[in-house]
């Protein structure tokens, strides 16, 4: 079994399912992580024309979070973790919800092609 390292292939080519790639271990730069986070945060949607993340307070926490839960060591304990951040940001009715839906589906595409980029 390998690791790729920020290579050229990238995610997309190791969940594309190419039997080249079988059983490749993407490792991510957990520093480059961070910053295309926050990078991302400040861009604007393109279907809206809206900053991706109106609250900026939550960002730091974004960042925590996301080194955080690089070390957790079940993948149930990662999926519920972000599953209840998702939740979070997507909501809108308690005044405690954060109301950021834009950044929620920025984060939700990239879980999906695993890139988070800008």
């Amino acid at each position: 079994m390998g690791w790729l390292r920020d290579g050229l292939a990238g995610c997309e080519k190791v969940i594309s399912g190419d039997p080249r790639l079988a059983g490749i271990r993407l490792h991510r730069c957990l520093q480059h992580t961070k910053q295309n986070l926050k990078e991302a945060a400040k861009k604007r949607d393109p279907a809206t024309g809206e900053t991706r993340l109106k609250n900026t307070e939550l960002l730091p926490l974004m960042a925590d979070w996301l080194v955080q839960s690089a070390w957790v060591s079940s993948s149930v304990e990662f999926s519920c973790f972000w599953e209840s951040v998702m939740a979070r940001l997507r909501a809108s009715e308690a005044p405690t919800d954060w109301r950021e839906p834009l950044f929620a589906d920025y984060l939700e595409k990239q879980k999906t092609t695993c890139t988070l980029s800008v």
